[in-house]
């Protein structure tokens, strides 16, 4: 079906006038006649033979503008992955060449459709091919077609879809109406806990400057430059940004961050047991529960209030789990033992989403682990003489694989929950891909290519790392530009490579939320 059959259909339904078909001898066409055939391609029997292929954008999401777009389409953005065909070519042999041009140079994903051909796609690494089921049926896009009514269908689906959301009259999807956001955490989300939890908090490296100093010209307890995830999810989805919940005198109307700077989803005594040394400032999954559940008390009364008040609410459980694996690893345990604390880290995440399940969440977020042998610390703490050991990005495969281990582990408990609640809608959040889409795409980006594992804050060696002159220590220096940057301090990211990976992750959990 071609764009202009489209859109005479829609546009009689909205005047109430039905075109008739042509082939209806006793109509009639006195407003116009409709020659469409189902099944019918504009393609003729000379190219029903070639193979295609056609690659298609997901256009990015950017959160401050997702609040304050007052255009009519920027609800469509945020709700559905807005596809759009970028090239088509009928030579076979370009196929790669074409995907990597895509790939390197737009901000987004891409979906390869190859039509004709029992051929794969021989895809770079950097192409993520996802199968994308929020386009109005399309439940699959990526895959072989081999026949022109196949492919009309497709495009008939691709076309009903944009279709539907520019007819002014159809009811547009809208951002959940969320009205609180609740977080655990880490260091990844903490918002200022860290730094009020005792001496030792306030003692910490993110309570100084150049913490903070980009956004806020302050330190504010966010181990970054400026902003994290949580506040860009915050302010796509219209709200303040959390405060953290050991700030007095602050509003906590819109949620709470819980999250903590060095937190471990497993209890102390996990590590007690293993003769691994925590920070007394520890503060695990367990106690921000809760602090969870103080807060709940204060604000209801009974168990169907507080229900009342989280199912307006997302609850994000995580990143958290990433600490509980470095002070361990650190503390110089060989990986064969790490891997054992795998299932034991997943379980006390799960624990914690079936706890704010049955308080009454009815939206959980539960982030995987990032790449970790990527960060510079890792790569300083673990350098290998092998080639082999590195990627084509030089990040250390063990450690990455290590986290694909912990991230898989992870999503296959989330699927045993999904079970467990079928009436609760329970994401897992990618962090692993966003920041791999963010170093794959750097120098697109705006980031420095030759700084991409290196420190913006901080000192010495290959990746302006040591741990014995970590940032905000007196004589350290800051790079005069943060945003060109993935890596803050080290440990952690700036805010311009947290914005990055928030447009990732805010058009992937809002693309999947169900909002009703």
């Amino acid at each position: 079906m071609s764009t202009a059959e489209t859109c005479i259909c829609f546009t009689a339904f909205g005047t109430d006038l039905l075109v008739n078909p042509y082939r209806d001898k006793n109509a009639d066409f006195t407003h116009g006649v409709n020659f469409a055939v189902a099944g019918s391609t504009s393609l003729t029997s000379v190219l029903e033979g070639k193979k295609i292929i056609s690659v298609y954008k997901q256009f990015p999401l950017y959160p401050a503008r997702l609040v304050h777009d007052p255009s009519p389409f920027h609800l469509f953005n945020v709700c559905r992955n807005h596809v759009v065909e970028l090239e088509v070519i009928n030579d076979e042999s370009q196929s790669n060449e074409v995907v990597w041009r895509w790939s390197t140079d737009l901000d987004s994903y891409y979906l390869i459709k190859l039509l004709f051909s029992n051929q794969s796609l021989n895809t770079p690494a950097s192409t993520t091919i996802t199968i994308y089921n929020s386009l109005l049926g399309v439940l699959k896009i990526s895959g072989d077609l081999h026949s022109s009514t196949m492919a009309s269908s497709f495009l008939f689906l691709l076309l009903l879809s944009f279709s539907l959301f520019l007819r002014p009259s159809v009811p547009q999807p809208t951002i959940c109406p969320f009205e609180a956001i609740y977080q655990f955490g880490d260091s990844i989300s903490d918002t200022g806990n860290l730094i009020r939890e005792g001496p030792a908090g306030a003692r910490s490296y993110a309570a100084r400057l150049p913490y903070g100093e980009t956004t806020f010209h302050r330190p504010t307890g966010r181990c970054s430059n400026g902003l994290l995830m949580i506040d860009y999810l915050a302010s796509a989805l219209g709200l303040p940004l959390l405060n953290p919940y050991l700030e007095r005198n602050v509003p906590f109307g819109h949620g709470v961050n819980f999250a903590v700077a060095g937190s471990t989803a497993l209890n102390s005594s996990f590590f007690a047991e293993r003769n691994i040394h925590v920070p007394q400032s520890n503060i695990p999954l367990s106690m921000q529960l809760h602090w969870f559940r103080t807060h709940l008390s204060s604000i209801c009364h009974t168990h169907a209030d507080c229900a009342r008040i989280l199912e307006r609410a997302l609850v994000m459980v995580g990143e958290i789990g990433g600490n509980d694996y470095n002070y361990g690893f650190f503390q110089g345990k060989p990986i064969e033992e790490i891997r054992t604390y795998v299932p034991h880290v997943v379980r006390a995440i799960t624990d914690g989403v079936r706890e704010v399940i049955r308080a009454g969440a009815k939206r959980v977020v539960v982030p995987g682990n990032f790449p970790i042998g990527c960060i510079p610390i890792y790569l300083t703490s673990f350098p290998s003489g092998d080639p082999r050991a590195y990627d084509d990005m030089r990040c250390l495969r063990g450690l990455n694989e290590f986290a694909e281990l912990h991230n898989s582990v992870l999503q296959r408990a989330l699927d045993e929950l999904r079970r467990e609640y079928p009436n609760v809608v329970i994401l897992y959040a990618d962090y692993y891909t966003a920041f791999q889409s963010v170093l794959r795409r750097a120098t697109y980006l705006g980031f420095d290519e030759s700084s991409l594992m290196k420190a913006c804050c901080g000192i010495g060696g290959e990746h302006n790392y040591d741990g014995s002159r970590m940032c905000g220590s007196p004589g350290v220096p800051v790079c005069p530009n943060p945003a060109q940057h993935i890596h803050w301090d080290g440990v952690h990211l700036t805010q311009e490579a947290y914005r990055h990976m928030s447009e990732w992750i805010v058009g992937d959990i809002l693309s999947r939320i169900q909002c009703v």
